[in-house]
């Protein structure tokens, strides 16, 4: 005779029936390490938007032409005192060139051709002088193009600038006497040369126009006279148009 099912001789006793569990149970530690999975997704799609926006619309080459205004001053030194005469508004024309050295981002090598026209006044009772210089510039910068749209461009820009004087008139003047000299002359005392350090930003929009403003710092001293230091200063605003190919 076979023993009764459920005796432990029986040869098809059945397993003994496992509790079935009411809920899962989630590890220590796993949702800390979703939340940190997801951040890290979230920060990685957002940066590659925003590279993604800077290299939208790339252009090799930019060729532009500007024109505006320049604020220019003047600083002298001499024997520990500095003087600084008013400014004088005057002109700025010339051609640029962009040129994209990276391709995987949007930094470009920058220079033109300017004419520029910088100065200074001054005027003491009946006396006045008037400092005229015209400049060829020529600037070497790096800047960068952050496309906010399609259509619009944020382009800070820093580096370096040298200036040769073309020609140029100092005028005194003292009631109805007027006495002119040629400010780059060999009896003169500015030396025609100047180079220093260029600071700017502007504003590319609709795709080809131009706005952008800055400011040049005079470095070398311009002054002939060894007792006295001379340097330029020129704040500038342009508008112009590009040239992309």
């Amino acid at each position: 005779m076979w023993p009764e099912p459920g005796c432990p001789l029986h040869p098809y006793r059945p397993e003994p029936a496992q509790p079935t569990p009411n809920h899962q149970t989630t590890p220590v530690g796993t949702g800390r390490t979703l939340k940190t999975e997801s951040m890290k997704k979230l920060v990685a799609l957002l940066c590659a938007l925003c590279v993604a926006g800077t290299l939208s619309a790339q252009e090799k080459h930019i060729l532009g032409v500007r024109a505006g205004m320049n604020v220019s001053n003047m600083t002298f030194k001499q024997d520990g005192l500095s003087v600084s005469p008013s400014s004088r508004v005057s002109f700025q024309a010339g051609v640029s060139y962009q040129y994209n050295f990276l391709e995987s981002m949007p930094f470009y090598l920058e220079t033109g051709l300017y004419l520029s026209l910088k100065g200074a006044e001054q005027k003491m009772g009946q006396t006045s002088t008037t400092i005229r210089m015209t400049y060829l510039e020529v600037p070497i910068m790096v800047n960068y193009h952050w496309n906010i749209t399609d259509n619009i461009a944020i382009v800070p820009a820093a580096g370096f600038y040298y200036s040769l004087g073309l020609g140029g008139t100092s005028e005194n003047k003292t009631g109805n006497t007027s006495v002119e000299a040629d400010t780059f002359g060999t009896d003169s005392d500015i030396k025609r040369s100047e180079f220093g350090m260029r600071f700017g930003a502007s504003v590319e929009f609709l795709e080809n126009f131009y706005a952008g403003l800055g400011y040049d710092v005079g470095l070398n001293n311009i002054s002939k006279d060894a007792d006295v230091k001379a340097r330029n200063g020129s704040f500038f605003i342009l508008v112009g148009y590009n040239f992309k190919f």
